[in-house]
């Protein structure tokens, strides 16, 4: 495995991997509040929760289109290693993309 392989499955997996943590941990949480003076926030926590497992599922989906994308040459590529990018918005360098794999940068032609 390359370290462009592992940075490409950072920046496509890592957040949604975060989320579901998140989300366990909410719903444990949540299930330790039955029963307590805190029983009234578990309706809270549980939605909390499951709004975090559907938008860790919406990254899924996102990292999954990135990489079709990248698979049938769709979209905006990267010009050194073909991975896929994503649009940096302006700022101070002006628009561009960034590389998800080797962090490359390319001008966003507007």
């Amino acid at each position: 495995m390359s370290l462009n392989t592992f940075v490409l499955g950072l920046n496509l997996w890592g957040r949604p991997f975060a989320l579901i943590v998140l989300a366990m941990f909410l719903r444990g949480l949540g299930a330790r509040f039955e029963g307590t003076i805190l029983a009234g926030l578990t309706d809270l926590v549980n939605m909390a929760s499951t709004a975090l497992f559907l938008a860790a599922l919406a990254f899924v989906g996102w990292g999954c289109w990135k990489l079709w994308c990248a698979a049938t040459g769709h979209g905006e590529l990267c010009h050194g290693c073909g991975g896929p990018t994503r649009l940096i918005d302006p700022g101070r360098y002006s628009p561009h993309y960034r590389c998800l794999a080797c962090g490359l940068n390319r001008r966003a032609d507007r």
